[in-house]
C-alpha cells in the first residue's frame, strides 16, 4: 500500500513539473503575496499538517518486535522522516506552481477552496488523459488504509505496554495463544475508532489528535532532557546532538503549534 501511495505521488510531481514548465508564471506564486495570512497562518497549518509527518514514533512503540533495536530504531525514524519530508515537499511544490485556477483566483485560494480534494483537482489537470483525478483517488485509499493500519498497530501496542505496566486494566496485556498479539488491546482500539469516526464531528477530533500528538512529542521531549540530567550513565543507541538546545526547542515549538490549533478550534 505505502509503495502504491510512493509510486503514485512520484508521477504527480513528475507530471506536475511538466505542466510547471509550461506556464510562464509559476515562479511567481512562490514570491508575490506568497504569505496571505501572514506567519500566523503558517503556524495553524502547520500545527493541522504535521500529523502528516507523523508516525515515525511507531517504528519506536513496536521496539520490542524489532531486530537489533539499538541500529535499526535510530535509522529507521530518520529515513522515514527524510522520505516523508521529501514527497510532501514536492507535492506542495506541483500543487501550488502547477494548478491552473479559474478566472482571477489565486493558486492558494483556489486550492483552499476545494479543501480535501485539492490534490485531486491539480491531479485531474496535470495528469494526461484525465485520469489524474482516478488515480489520486486510489491513492488516497491506499493512504487511508495504510495509515489506519499502522494507527491501529500503534494504539494496540500502546495499550498493551500500559496494560502490562498496571496502567490500563490487566486484559489490556493479554496475547492471543496461537497469533500472539494483544488482541484485546487491538479490539478495544478498533472499537474506541470507531465510535469516535461515528459520533464525533471530523474537524474537532483531527484538532483533538493533533493537539495531543504535539503534547506527546513535548513530553517526550522532556523526558529526554530528565533522563539525561538524571540517569546519564544509561547506555543509549542514540543520543540527541546539541544537548540540551533541540530538546528546548521542540518543547517550545510544538506547545506553541498545539496552543495555536486550540484557539483556532
Amino acid at each position: 500500500l505505502t509503495l502504491i501511495k510512493i509510486v503514485i505521488l512520484g508521477l504527480l510531481v513528475i507530471f506536475g513539473a511538466l505542466a510547471m514548465s509550461r506556464l510562464d508564471d509559476w515562479q511567481g506564486r512562490f514570491s508575490t503575496g506568497f504569505l496571505p495570512n501572514g506567519f500566523i497562518g503558517v503556524f495553524i497549518a502547520m500545527g493541522f499538517t504535521f500529523i502528516a509527518f507523523e508516525g515515525y514514533e511507531i517504528i519506536a512503540q513496536s521496539g520490542e518486535e524489532i531486530l537489533d533495536p539499538i541500529r535499526n530504531i535510530p535509522k529507521a525514524i530518520f529515513i522515514s522522516i527524510s522520505v516523508a519530508v521529501v514527497v510532501y515537499i514536492l507535492v506542495g511544490i506541483v500543487a501550488v506552481g502547477a494548478i491552473t485556477p479559474p478566472g482571477d483566483l489565486a493558486a492558494y485560494e483556489y486550492l483552499g477552496a476545494k479543501g480535501e480534494v485539492a490534490i485531486v483537482e491539480v491531479a485531474q489537470q496535470v495528469f494526461p488523459w484525465g485520469i489524474g483525478g482516478l488515480i489520486l483517488l486510489l491513492s488516497g485509499l491506499a493512504s487511508t488504509t495504510s495509515a489506519l493500519n499502522a494507527t491501529t498497530y500503534a494504539s494496540s501496542r500502546v495499550s498493551f505496554a500500559m496494560g502490562r505496566d498496571h496502567n490500563l486494566p490487566a486484559f489490556f496485556a493479554r496475547i492471543h495463544p496461537k497469533r500472539h498479539t494483544p488482541h484485546l488491546a487491538v479490539a478495544a482500539t478498533g472499537v474506541l475508532m470507531t465510535l469516535m469516526a461515528w459520533t464525533l464531528p471530523i474537524e474537532d477530533v483531527a484538532a483533538s489528535a493533533s493537539i495531543m500528538f504535539l503534547l506527546l512529542f513535548m513530553l517526550v521531549n522532556v523526558a529526554v532532557l530528565f533522563l539525561r540530567l538524571q540517569r546519564p550513565e544509561l547506555e543509549r543507541g542514540f543520543r540527541v546532538p546539541l544537548f540540551p538546545i533541540l530538546p528546548v526547542l521542540a518543547i517550545v515549538s510544538n506547545a506553541f503549534l498545539a496552543i495555536n490549533i486550540f484557539r483556532f478550534s
